[in-house]
Parts: C-alpha cells; structure tokens; sequence
C-alpha cells in the first residue's frame, strides 16, 4: 500500500512539475515576444472596468488600429465586409445582378446589362429603371447605396421592380445573383483620325491583362494601328496584374525585381522576366501618367519606358515602390494589410519615393483632369443613352463646355506617336499627389 502510494504521489508530481514547466515556457516566450505586456488581461480590465462595455468587433477594431498605426503608411485593416469588397476588386470580380447603371433624376438607369449575366440572361434592357430590390426602395439612393441592395451572396435570389420606357405599369423580374467580371479597362474607342485607339486602365486586377488584350483586339477590328494608354489616377492593385500587362508588350527582359524580407533576415530576390508568347510588339503607343499613377502603375510604366515599347507623356508618376499583403489567419474574418516588399525597375533604380519620369513632361490639374474624365463618361454612356447628361447640380460645367474639353496630355501624345515636337508644359511647382488607391497588394 506505502508503495502505491508513493507511486501515485510521483507521478502526480511529474505531472505538477511538467505543467510548471509549460507555463514558464509560455510566459517566457510572451516576455520574450512583448515583454511584460498581455493582451488578454488588458482586455480583461477593459471589460471588467471601463465605464462602457465594448463589442468584440470594438475591441478587434481597436486592436488593429494601434497595429496599423506602427506599420507605416500603407498599413491599413479591413473589417470583415471592407475585406470582401477588397478582396473582389483585387480578383476583379463581384457578385450581383451584372448591369452597368446610372443614377438619372433620382433612378437607377441601366446604361447596358453586361453580356453573359444574370441581367442580360433575365431580359432587362438599356433604358430600365430600378425601382425596388426585395421590396426596399432604389429610388433616390445613392449609386453606392444601391450597390449594397443589388450586390449579394452568389447563387442568391433578388427580385427587382423596374420600369421600362413605353410601358404603362412597372414589371417584376427574379434573378439569380452570380459573379461578375469588373472592367479595369475602359472608354475603349478610336480617336477622330481613325487611327488611333484609345483605353483607360482605372487599376490593376487579375482580369486587366486579358480584357486589355480583348479592348486591343476590338480596337484593331476598327481600324486602329496604334495606341493611347491612359493610366492617370491608376493607384495600383496586384503587384502581378502590372506585370502581366507588360508582359502583353514587352517580348523578352526585365519587367520588375522585388525584393522582401525584413532587417534581420537575408532579403529574398524576385526578377519577373517578359516571356517572347504573345506579345503585341507592332503597335505604337503613348503612355499617359500622372502623379496619381502608383504602385502597379509604376511597374508598367518604368517597363515600358526602359523597354523603349512606349513613350510616357504627362507628369511623374507618385513614387510607391512597395508591395502590401493582406492577412487574415486567426483575425476572425478581420484583415491587416502592411508592406512585404520593395520592388525596382529594370534598370536597378527604386521606385518608391522616386517615381517614374515621363519622356515629354505636360502639366495637369487636378480639375482638368477630373472634367476630363467626365467627358469620357459622358461619351461613353451616350453610345447607349443619348439624352444622358450628368447628375443636375452636381457640376459646374455646362454639357458644351464638358463636350468640347480638350485633353492636352492626348494632343501631345498623338504629336509624339506622329514623331512630331512636343511642347511641354512643366508645373512651376509641384502639387500634391492624390493618394494611391490600389496600394500595389499582392494576393495572399
């Protein structure tokens, strides 16, 4: 029996002692990771004391604000809803009903259902106006606000009440939400000398390399032989869009070299090579570029300009040569962005800070390039809606005024395809750079 019990007593000893032991590991390694300080009995006090009582997604949010506040400018968190919205622009796709809409006197007006859809299979037109979406009301919301409604879970129903021209009485229809493709590539046309394409890029996604090609191939078929393209107040997106899309152009070389790692460990070397398939090396181009145009713009633009594939016309570009990821492992559907890389030009120089100078510098304000953009808007919704003129009182422009805008970065550009001087048109100072929106992530 005295040995029985001495056996049992050593064993529960062991078993005492090994527990000991464990938790001095795992304090030792807390100390060791973030000195005296614990998260959880921080959060324990705020519970147990704090005069209100905080949510999780409170305390969550709180977390990672202070995080993102130490991780430089890039840094940023995404709620579980921002990162899903996030995480579509990146893939470049959605999931919804898949028009193209205007709000016109206070409705939402389909411009054109995209082909292949849930709308365009559900019969709805150019023309249709939105008046309900599951019996909530889309009349005088915001576009945005109207996004929300139309916008759901894949494979989920939605049953919209619209009115369509010529009809007395509205109609129902019920749709199927499924994903779709969001165009990067935009204001696809043939300038008025017949000659000439031109294509927008308002950021870089998965899907930009192969509807760029497409918008290419279009552009051809009408008789185009070469081309402008515009990425002015493109802030990026993934950091490999912007290398497929060189890719596109250039036939063999360095496209970009990406460099991670942190400071105590050896920095990881990454050269992304032009490969020969594919490329579309006979037609001319002007790159257009302003100091909104970063991160994966940046890429495609130092590409192109030391590959000699295109002339860049317009200002310097903003200057962020960083790569961000976003993580989400045990943040409970939470996400932290923060930088993982630098990258370099082909010719070894560092982007970030430096920008990308153009090869015929034209100045462009703020202004003159939004009242451009909106011209092309205009245009662009006029192939479908005639009548369309932008939202009353929301511009100070009159419709001739914004019709008859001259693009001075596209004058120089054809001047410069037509191997014609170029008068450039410095700022005398420079002003200040809108910040990048795309912020060069890389998919995780």
């Amino acid at each position: 029996m005295k040995s029985w019990l001495q056996t049992i007593l050593l064993c529960t000893s062991i078993i005492i002692a090994g527990l000991l032991i464990r938790q001095y590991l795992l304090l030792y390694t807390l100390r060791a990771d973030l000195g005296e300080f614990q998260v959880q009995q921080a959060l324990d006090d705020i519970e147990r004391y704090h005069i209100r009582k905080l949510t999780n997604d409170e305390k969550i949010q709180s977390i990672l604000a202070g995080l993102t506040s130490a991780l430089g400018p890039y840094a940023r968190y995404y709620s579980p809803e921002d990162l899903v919205d996030r995480m579509e622009s990146l893939e470049g796709s959605f999931v919804g009903i898949g028009i193209n809409f205007k709000v016109i006197s206070g409705h939402i007006t389909i411009v054109y259902p995209i082909p292949g859809t849930a709308a365009e299979k559900g019969g709805l037109k150019t023309g249709d106006k939105l008046l309900e979406a599951d019996g909530k009301t889309l009349v005088n919301l915001k576009a945005e606000d109207a996004r929300k409604l139309l916008t759901g879970p894949i494979n989920s129903v939605i049953k919209l009440k619209i009115e369509r021209p010529g009809e007395q009485s509205p109609r129902e229809v019920t749709l199927i939400r499924t994903s779709v493709p969001s165009s990067s590539v935009r204001y696809v046309h043939v300038l008025p000398d017949g000659k000439t394409g031109f294509i927008y890029v308002a950021d870089f996604s998965r899907e930009t390399a192969p509807q760029l090609e497409h918008a290419i191939a279009t552009l051809r078929s009408s008789g185009a032989t070469r081309l402008i393209l515009d990425i002015r107040h493109n802030g990026g997106g993934l950091m490999d869009a912007g290398v497929d899309v060189a890719d596109l152009f250039i036939e063999k070389g360095v496209i970009v070299t990406v460099k991670s790692g942190n400071q105590e460990d050896p920095y990881q070397t990454d050269i992304f090579r032009a490969k020969k398939e594919g490329t579309i090396g006979d037609l001319p181009i002007a790159l257009l570029v302003d100091n909104g145009s970063a991160s994966s713009s940046e890429i495609f633009a130092a590409a192109m300009k030391y590959h000699k594939r295109a002339v860049l016309v317009g200002e310097k570009t903003y200057g962020k040569g960083t790569v961000q990821q976003i993580f989400q492992r045990g943040l409970g559907g939470w996400g932290l962005k923060f930088t993982v890389a630098m990258f370099y030009s082909p010719d070894g120089m560092r982007i970030d800070g430096n920008g990308i100078e153009p090869t015929f510098r034209v100045a462009q304000s703020e202004e003159t390039f939004l009242l451009n953009a909106l011209r092309f808007d205009v245009e662009e919704v006029r192939r479908y809606l005639p009548d369309y003129t932008p939202i009353e009182g929301r511009s100070k422009f009159t419709l001739e005024h914004i019709l008859g805008m001259k693009d001075a970065a596209v004058d120089a550009a054809l001047l410069a395809l037509d191997g014609q001087p170029v008068t450039e048109t410095p700022l005398p100072s420079p002003t200040p750079a809108p910040s990048p929106s795309g912020s060069g992530d890389s998919a995780e």
